[in-house]
């Protein structure tokens, strides 16, 4: 249990004096992901919203992803933030 402790005291103590994880942002397209049950894109299973720090990527904001997918290019991430177009 002690040794635990000391585990994570380090490792907080080390993560406090890296400082911030990313200064920098990323600039990169914004994409909106539907993910489908089929090929057909029948039923909606997922979406995926576009976010833009630390760098542009998509989060799941409900439901799973699926290989059948359609991907819109919604905006564009600049210094961190979103631009829609």
């Amino acid at each position: 249990m002690i040794n635990r402790f000391f585990i994570v005291a380090a490792a907080v103590g080390l993560a406090a004096l890296s400082g911030p994880a990313m200064a920098d942002t990323e600039d990169g397209p914004a994409i909106h992901i539907t993910f489908y049950n089929n090929a057909q894109h029948t039923n909606i299973v997922g979406e995926a919203w576009p976010s833009c720090t630390p760098f542009p990527h998509s989060y799941m904001a409900f439901g799973s992803s699926s290989p059948y997918r359609e991907e819109v290019t919604v905006g564009y991430c600049l210094d961190g933030e979103l631009y829609y177009y």
